[in-house]
């Protein structure tokens, strides 16, 4: 009989290698929530009440709620956590780091196929020690930005091996396999368009593997499986989602702006030169040395593209360059593209950062030149760690922090029997999915600011004889006024756990006007209601 092969000592090193990646992830994400250092808002609230939703009574939305983009992937994987752990904020954490682990794997692999094991371990590397805003955005995902950021992954290890299988079966099932990738993240996310860079850089790798035309047609069918929950809602509809809102186009003088803006602040928010929400660099110096580390991976992966002859190597390289240059490009067409704070449309860039810097790193190994790649490695993770230590501190915010205190807040109100409360945008869904279903909150309308997400919640809320106002300041003071200009009695509370003020048992008659009018403070006779706006 013949020996059973036994796994060679480079699938050995990289197993424990990537398990080592794996736990400096793990640490360097549990730090970061347990530090408050990510947020936890409606935006966040939303998916998780739509998996409640799935769970609890079977429904399968397929965008988010109140948007005809972002594809319902990721409240459909919150629902399967939610029916074995609590529906808890750290088990929504908890499938955000699965997804991120998954990613990273997934790189550390593609990179390991293409260029060697130490390439691929160093840019998995490069994401388990990565910035401060690849943890704020994938820990909080916002519903997509952490699905999509594991399909960008996962297509390009596909990629890299459908180059390397040479066998017709299997060769045909991994173009099946990219196509269902690609079509589920086009669902997913319209950002997903920048994806159309992974097979134009298989042609350009090697053309006469990627256009067979059986290739061709299993990648199409799998496509249109993945695309089919956007198909099938979008042919219902009209085809909505090429009309929303985040599709408007940018002219050039808004194009222009937005280019100084990236170079100003997107780029360092993503390297880690300034995290997202602060006011200061993470060390002097730090947003400078951003940018130019990344024109050096840009420049880098050019480089890689030219020299390296095998196919797998080739495409990887070109993969990876594009999504550097790809998704800024592509943002600043658009009209709504924000890099000053939240450059989320980059996001896929760091399957780029990650491979190019793992390689250049592994490259100067190879030559024999370790102490430079120590002394580049260092600084390029010198940026991740530092800009994680100093990342700002949600925990104190009424907006995104302050959890305990609004769970608490939440279990006070329902023992009072209140449980219908109009509440702004940001604290309204997260009130709601804080308080596991007691409460149910929901924006004003023009009155308190956001828009209307779950219409259901809001129809609920508008129909309550006896609904509470939960509002800032600046709006309480607003309500109040209009209620003691009439002399009308009512029951006011200010909760300054959450920094807001509570306002209920508002008379009917001036409750009704309050609605007619969508605002706190109505003068006159009302107008007409107008249909309350879902747009963000």
């Amino acid at each position: 009989m013949d020996p059973e092969p036994r796994p060679s000592r480079a699938g050995i090193s990289l197993a424990f290698g990537l398990l080592f990646v794996v736990s400096l992830l793990w640490a360097s994400a549990i730090g970061f929530h347990q530090r408050g250092q990510v947020n936890f808002s409606s935006d966040q609230a939303i998916p998780a009440l739509m998996a409640l939703d799935i769970r609890d009574h079977g429904s399968h939305p397929v965008f988010y709620w109140g948007v005809q983009y972002d594809g319902s992937l990721e409240p459909h994987l919150l629902s399967l956590a939610f029916r074995i752990l609590p529906d808890t904020v750290r088990t929504y954490r908890l499938v955000m780091l699965g997804l991120m682990t998954l990613s990273t794997i997934l790189v550390a692999i593609a990179g390991a196929r293409a260029f060697g094991p130490w390439a691929g371990l160093l840019a998995g590397g490069y994401l388990a020690a990565g910035p401060s805003f690849l943890y704020f955005k994938l820990l909080g995902s916002d519903g997509a930005y952490t699905s999509f950021f594991t399909l960008t992954t996962a297509a390009v290890l596909i990629g890299v091996l459908f180059l390397r299988e040479s066998a017709p079966v299997r060769a045909r099932t991994l173009a099946f396999s990219l196509g269902l990738v690609l079509g589920v993240a086009w669902w997913v996310t319209p950002l997903s368009i920048v994806l159309a860079c992974i097979p134009l850089a298989g042609w350009i790798a090697a053309p006469r593997t990627w256009l067979r035309i059986d290739r061709l047609l299993f990648a199409f069918v799998g496509f249109l499986l993945g695309a089919s929950p956007w198909l099938a809602e979008n042919l219902r509809t009209g085809f909505a989602s090429l009309r929303s809102s985040e599709m408007g186009v940018a002219d050039l003088h808004l194009a222009a702006t937005q280019l100084r803006t990236l170079v100003a602040r997107g780029l360092p928010v993503l390297l880690g030169g300034r995290s997202p929400g602060s006011r200061v660099p993470t060390f002097p110096g730090s947003e400078a040395l951003s940018v130019v580390i990344f024109g050096a991976l840009v420049a880098a992966g050019i480089y890689f593209s030219r020299r390296r002859r095998a196919p797998e190597g080739r495409f990887l390289a070109l993969v990876s360059t594009f999504l550097l240059v790809v998704p800024g490009v592509l943002a600043l067409s658009r009209a709504r593209t924000d890099f000053r704070e939240d450059p989320r449309f980059l996001i896929s860039s760091y399957v780029g950062v990650a491979v190019i810097a793992g390689l250049v790193v592994a490259h100067l190994i190879e030559r024999g030149f370790r102490w430079r790649a120590i002394g580049l490695g260092l600084l390029v993770a010198l940026l991740g760690i530092v800009s994680q230590l100093r990342s700002p501190r949600y925990g104190d915010d009424p907006k995104h922090g302050r959890i305990a205190e609004t769970e608490a807040l939440a279990r006070r109100l329902s023992l009072s029997g209140i449980r219908h409360i109009y509440a702004e945008y940001w604290i309204a869904y997260r009130l709601s999915f804080l308080s596991r279903g007691w409460l149910v909150a929901s924006p004003f309308g023009e009155g308190t600011p956001g828009p209307i997400r779950d219409i259901r919640a809001y129809e609920q809320v508008e129909s309550s004889p006896a609904p509470a106002f939960l509002l800032d300041a600046a709006h309480a003071a607003r309500l109040r006024g209009f209620l003691d200009s009439r002399s009308l009695g009512y029951r006011h509370e200010v909760l300054p756990e959450i920094e807001r003020e509570l306002i209920w048992e508002i008379p009917a008659a001036e409750l009704a006007a309050m609605r007619a009018c969508d605002c706190l403070a109505p003068a006159g006779e009302p107008p007409a209601k107008a249909r309350p706006s879902t747009e963000p």
